[in-house]
């Protein structure tokens, strides 16, 4: 029994098929499935991670903790490249494995066992190493905070803090990364008379403030309300619990700490700073946990911050910077849309040249390969994302073109005079192979792109999953439901005459129906007779080619040589993502190396204030700006120095008046030239796509930093000179 005469004569079971398919496809589609910007892409990184708080000299750092921790860790196996970054009072080592590796624990376990036997050439003051995972961070939405003048920061802290914690409970915040609100601590300002005069060492003090800060589990006891859990709480809140501590206490009386030392509580050293639309401020950059969905986790955030905006201080003002999820929802609008087009395109065709109930059926084998790739999807513990949706994009012109045929052939029988059962066996089987096959051409064309390997293949798998499961789900339509379907509607076309004789003969509410049936008679007719023009002139042509057959050959392998000469010549550009759209754009600049905090803050106010006189008002939405920090060429990794900033310039890309990114950044980058106080900079779009790297990247190594600097300067210089090369 073939497929086509199962499904004919078990027209209920082929009926719970497409039924199954539908409500559990629509409803995991509608509701299960989880939405995200881009797919979650694994990098084969490690990172090494050490904090010591008394070496504060990056040179220091680099020789005393970083050069240990690479010489011991050189030695696994597996790994590709070994990048550090020492600064002040941190040691970052980036492990980058090779990209076959699929299971990385062991190689993470065993760099974690090197990086124990290089502790004890660690300084005592080092914290122990953290060795981990490195995850991608994917920014969800930026939250700003700008106060009013003449506001404390200091008094706006709890607020902020209790916020930051709220925010970090959302469920798929996997961190948040802030800018402009530095830890708190208490400064012990020791006078040295008022010690000398005590008799007391610097180490007696030390001691004494340790013994003080301590919060350590005792255990736990049994007791008659039960078990209970014994701690020694003594941790330090403020700086007026440690005025009354006694230091030293005998028969001549108790000295306390206030008696030696000015206390005073205050914030750590700040690390970065955050600026919002020119102002400073406070910054919250939500950051995406894997598997998360964008569009929830985001209203979630949003939903809290309007509720808590209550409980901040008068004078304080939230603004959203940027926000990931307008992009997802604009992309699912689109599928949508395109969706229904093709729908009502396929099906306003079909119902011209063949008839309407032919039709129908074809547009409603394009909601079960939709909603195949949604089961597919979801079993794959993919994502609906702007490559998914693409992928079904993609699809959308390929899933009919199965049932087109097989409905048309089918069709073509049946107006033989053969029965609905007997057309639909017989159509369907005749045609069942060659379909078979252009299918299978297609998802072979498909297929390498699931064999890629490294971000790029992790990142575009999912096209190729949507497009063979929507191409095998049309085929499941196409032999086993479409067929009884057929037998079930087809009937024999109406004739002008008939239509005419209805519609006079009609009354009441059955005279519009025979009207628009008229209408759609005449219609068909006309394209009918549009259509065998059509055919005449193919024939036409047809009959010349086979008659000029070796011409006709020539020519096209003469087409073939001279695409493939333009390509070879280069006048054909490659370009692996050539689109000139982003939603943002990053200025990273970069001051002499012994700038500090402040007077990269002060340059970086500079540039701000360039932008906004110099980016006309449509192309820009806001501004917020890290100072201290910045990512780097791939925008995978951050990095810290006083020195360093990141500008992020909100494009506002649904204003039609908006320029081309292009234009914008090549508008930055004069604007950038025409700051010298900036030894580096770079504006670089961000577009979305896959973490990568610059087109041409050029490290150079040494024992001598002046020799590299200058061999660094040199390369930029002879680079610059390349046409096409720019942001070098």
């Amino acid at each position: 029994m073939s497929l086509a005469e199962w499904s004919v004569k078990n027209r209920v079971g082929a009926n719970i098929i497409m039924v199954a398919i539908l409500v559990a496809g629509l409803y995991v589609g509608l509701g299960a499935l989880k939405r995200d910007l881009f797919p979650d892409v694994t990098v084969n990184f490690i990172v090494v991670t050490t904090l010591d708080r008394e070496t504060n000299v990056p040179e220091d750092v680099e020789k005393r903790i970083t050069i240990p921790l690479e010489d011991e860790i050189a030695s696994v196996q597996g790994i590709k490249r070994i990048v550090s970054n020492s600064e002040d009072n941190f040691s970052n080592i980036f492990l980058e494995l090779e990209p076959g590796i699929k299971d990385i624990d062991p190689i993470l376990n065993e760099i974690r066992q090197e990086v124990s036997k290089a502790i004890a050439e660690l300084p005592p003051s080092a914290e122990q190493p953290v060795v981990e995972n490195f995850e991608i961070p994917l920014p969800l939405c930026t939250f700003g905070f700008t106060f009013a003048e003449g506001i404390d920061r200091e008094s706006v802290r709890p607020a902020l803090e209790r916020l930051r914690r709220l925010l970090r409970a959302v469920p798929g915040v996997a961190d948040i990364l802030v800018d402009g609100l530095d830890r708190r601590e208490v400064w012990v300002e020791l006078d040295p008379f008022r010690l000398e005069a005590s008799g007391l060492s610097f180490n007696e003090i030390v001691d004494a403030v340790r013994r003080k800060n301590v919060n350590v589990s005792g255990g736990r006891i049994e007791s008659i309300g039960g078990e209970q859990v014994v701690r020694v709480l003594g941790e330090i809140a403020a700086g007026s619990e440690l005025a009354d501590l006694p230091v030293r206490a005998d028969d001549s009386g108790t000295i306390r700490l206030s008696d030696l030392a000015n206390i005073r509580t205050t914030s750590e050293r700040p690390r970065t700073r955050g600026r919002v639309n020119l102002q400073p401020g406070v910054t919250f950059t939500l950051v995406k946990k894997k598997g998360a969905d964008v569009i929830a986790t985001v209203q979630a955030a949003k939903e809290l911050v309007a509720a808590e905006e209550s409980r901040l201080p008068p004078g304080v003002e939230v603004t959203v910077l940027t926000d990931a999820t307008k992009y997802v929802q604009t992309r699912i609008n689109t599928v949508l849309q395109s969706g229904l087009q093709a729908v009502t395109i396929i099906t306003a065709l079909l119902m011209l040249f063949l008839s309407w109930q032919l039709a129908l059926l074809i547009g409603l084998g394009l909601v079960v390969s939709v909603a195949g790739c949604f089961l597919v999807l979801y079993a794959t513990g993919a994502t609906i994302n702007l490559l998914s949706l693409f992928g079904m994009i993609m699809a959308l012109g390929m899933v009919v073109d199965d049932a087109l045929v097989i409905g048309e052939n089918v069709y073509r029988h049946f107006e033989r005079g053969k029965s609905a059962v007997a057309a639909a066996i017989d159509g369907t089987g005749e045609v069942i192979w060659p379909v078979l096959g252009s299918v299978a051409t297609t998802v072979a064309a498909f297929l390498p792109l699931m064999l890629a390997e490294g971000v790029i293949g992790q990142f575009l798998v999912v096209v190729p999953i949507v497009v063979i499961s929507a191409l095998v789900f049309s085929l499941v339509q196409a032999f086993l439901i479409l067929p009884s379907h057929l037998a079930d509607t087809l009937r024999p076309a109406r004739t002008q005459a008939q239509a005419a004789a209805d519609f006079e003969s009609a009354r009441g509410w059955r005279k519009l129906t025979s009207w628009l049936s008229l209408v759609y008679t005449d219609v068909r007719a006309t394209a009918d007779a549009a259509l065998r023009s059509v055919i005449d002139i193919y024939l036409h042509l047809l009959q010349m080619a086979i008659r000029w057959r070796y011409a006709t050959v020539g020519g096209f392998i003469l087409i073939l040589v001279a695409m493939g000469a333009i390509v070879s010549i280069g006048a054909v550009r490659f370009q692996l993502f050539d689109v000139d759209w982003a939603d943002q754009i990053f200025v990273k600049v970069e001051l002499h190396p012994n700038a500090s905090l402040n007077q990269t803050e002060d340059a970086v106010a500079r540039l701000e204030r360039a932008i906004v006189d110099r980016l006309p008002e449509a192309d820009l939405r806001g501004l917020s700006t890290r100072v201290g920090a910045r990512f780097d060429e791939t925008n995978q990794f951050l990095e810290y120095a006083s020195n360093v900033a990141m500008i992020i310039v909100d494009i506002d890309e649904q204003n039609p008046d908006c320029r081309r990114p292009s234009r914008i950044v090549y508008d930055l980058t004069m604007l950038l030239a025409e700051m010298p106080e900036f030894v580096v900079a770079e504006v670089k779009e961000n577009g979305g796509g896959p973490p990568v790297g610059r087109a041409v990247n050029i490290e150079v190594q040494g024992e001598s930093f002046a020799q590299i600097l200058a061999a660094a300067t040199e390369f930029e210089r002879r680079l610059s000179e390349v046409p096409g090369v720019f942001n070098v």
